[in-house]
């Protein structure tokens, strides 16, 4: 079971490098990208990569347009690098 993947950050210094390994990975798959300077871009070529089919958004809302299973945001780093992983609710994508 592959394992369905929305990071928030993902542009940032820690969340470059988590879309750049789950996009490597035969166990997860980067189905959201969130980010608020980088929002209409694909997330592969914004970060050098070949395009990745997955459309930045600005909003976890329009992430969330696709079926999640986990969200990682690393959107904040006031917490000392903390990291929040929740399950997504199924409410969030109908």
């Amino acid at each position: 079971m592959t394992i369905k993947v929305c990071i928030a950050g993902a542009t940032g210094w820690v969340g470059q490098a988590l879309v750049k390994e789950i996009l490597g990975s035969n166990q997860f798959a980067l189905t959201g990208a969130i980010s608020r300077s980088a929002a209409g871009q694909d997330i592969g070529a914004c970060l050098g990569l070949q395009p990745a089919g997955v459309i930045v958004s600005k909003s976890l809302g329009d992430a969330l347009s696709r079926p999640t299973d986990v969200i990682v945001d690393y959107s904040d780093s006031s917490g000392g690098q903390s990291v929040t992983v929740m399950q997504a609710a199924k409410s969030w994508h109908g």
